[in-house]
């Protein structure tokens, strides 16, 4: 297998932001009348954030007086102000330092980058990845294949030569469909799973 571009998801994968998220998420919906649950959220964590509160709504039959979109704007908001939260996850942040220089590296998120780009200078990543695709660069997040295909394109890099790295099961189902290698790194041992591997 070439890998010309190694694709990094971001939450979960090169950060553990899960609780300084459910924190900004949780307080948000609750002004909206939406209860938010760790395990709802848990099992939801590869769904971008407007998804998530879209999905939310309609499951608890409250609509928002807000688009989903602006909802998520002011979930962001309250993200930043949990950084202390956030934490890096020591094996894949020490990944992409080794690879730095010698192969090409991006991050593709269903994040915001108004999130992503404070927290990767506050942990001091923002050098280790030239390309950042986020849910506002594309039509579809996860496990749609576009975030991924996007950070290929822009990293000149084919897609089958790609090899992402995922935590989610949206993640890796839009790996699997954008036809790039992926590793989970929630599986023990770590592998690569190949995208035309049975699922």
């Amino acid at each position: 297998m070439t890998v010309s571009a190694v694709i990094f998801d971001w939450d979960g994968t090169l950060v553990d932001s899960h609780e300084a998220h459910f924190l900004a998420m949780r307080d948000t919906l609750r002004d909206f009348g939406l209860t938010l649950e760790r395990d709802w959220a848990r099992t939801h964590q590869g769904t971008s954030t407007e998804e998530a509160i879209a999905l939310l709504s309609a499951e608890q039959s409250r609509p928002l007086p807000e688009p989903p979109d602006a909802v998520a704007k002011r979930c962001t908001l309250a993200y930043l102000e949990h950084l202390d939260q956030v934490r890096p996850v020591p094996w894949v942040v020490d990944l992409a330092r080794s690879l730095a220089g010698h192969v090409r590296t991006a991050v593709a998120s269903g994040g915001s980058a108004e999130a992503i780009r404070p927290t990767m200078r506050a942990l001091g990543l923002a050098d280790l990845f030239p390309v950042l695709v986020t849910r506002e660069d594309v039509d579809h997040g996860k496990p749609s294949p576009d975030l991924f295909l996007l950070a290929a394109h822009r990293l000149g890099a084919p897609a089958d030569e790609c090899l992402v790295i995922e935590d989610s099961d949206e993640g890796v189902e839009a790996a699997r469909r954008a036809g790039m290698p992926v590793i989970d790194v929630r599986s023990s041992p770590v592998r690569i799973i190949h995208p035309t591997a049975e699922r």
